[in-house]
């Protein structure tokens, strides 16, 4: 997330972009490598080629009207160093990512936003078969303070047997998980099915509140459970027997109010219940997270 990160992930990468007036369509082909981030201590650069990890493709969006969008996306991803998928194992990977997404909004108050993506390829001497899917569906009433409430559904598939020649957990790829899956940045899209109920209102121009809840479930407790960093923070221990899925539900509150045309603040509270998975496999205290942010802009 721009606005959460203050180094965020980087690229030595090459973009050209084609536009047409008549359909309303643009074009993005782009190619390069991750740029790996460094404090002053580690490196004489900020920046560091050696990710030995290279990605391209293109995206292509399609405004159909003012109220439409249609994209459409290819990925490809490779890696010449080991990459790590939890109970998948480690290994090289070379992947492709295909997907879709429809946005609609002001449809008599009414927004929508629909994506679903595949991946295929080779991870290490598996195959690669994974799949996402999101749906978001949300109203905003005509009235003061713009008052708007939405339902929406996260999914991500997992890994159920992983000695069979396939890895089935989708590759959350370069995300910016945070603020999508919960504040506290526990969760990644990846072994995922997570619920989401939210609403906002903006009392001035100014100020936003918001209050968002998370209920968590893993795909399949056979995989791990993988946090914001694309990282399994916690993995089962072989023959643990029948597992609960549900890991447990987060609820967010979160204030944002512009202070002047180049500074912004923002201050939020987030709970964590842990559930059954987290019981059955470790620690499974509840959490809490507070913080007060300051954005400035030049």
């Amino acid at each position: 997330d721009p606005d959460w990160s203050n180094i965020g992930q980087t690229f030595d990468a090459g973009r050209i972009s084609f536009t047409w007036g008549n359909p309303n369509l643009k074009l993005d082909l782009f190619g390069g490598n991750l740029t790996a981030s460094k404090s002053p201590r580690e490196a004489n650069e900020l920046f560091d080629r050696s990710t030995k990890e290279t990605l391209g493709g293109y995206y292509a969006s399609w405004a159909i009207d003012k109220k439409l969008t249609v994209e459409q996306y290819l990925y490809s991803r490779k890696t010449n160093k080991n990459i790590s998928f939890g109970p998948s194992g480690t290994g090289e990977l070379d992947e492709y990512t295909m997907g879709g997404r429809l946005m609609a909004k002001e449809l008599h108050g009414f927004d929508y936003e629909l994506e679903l993506a595949g991946q295929w390829g080779d991870f290490n001497d598996k195959n690669v078969s994974a799949f996402m899917g999101i749906a978001i569906l949300g109203y905003t009433f005509n009235a003061p303070w713009k008052p708007r409430v939405f339902g929406e559904y996260n999914y991500a598939s997992g890994d159920a047997d992983p000695t069979d020649g396939t890895r089935h957990t989708f590759d959350n790829l370069y995300p910016a998980n945070h603020a999508y899956y919960g504040y506290m940045d526990l969760v990644g899209l990846q072994n995922l099915n997570n619920y989401r109920l939210g609403a906002s209102i903006n009392p001035t121009d100014k100020l936003k509140l918001t209050v968002d809840s998370h209920f968590v479930y893993l795909d399949t407790p056979k995989d791990s459970f993988y946090s914001a960093s694309r990282t399994a923070s916690r993995t089962a221990a072989a023959g643990s027997g029948d597992l609960s899925s549900y890991v447990g539900d987060e609820l967010d509150l979160w204030a944002s109010y512009k202070l002047c045309s180049y500074a912004n603040v923002a201050v939020g509270y987030s709970h964590f219940v842990a559930g059954k998975y987290l019981a059955q496999t470790g620690a499974n205290d509840d959490a809490d997270f507070f913080y007060l942010q300051t954005v400035l802009n030049f």
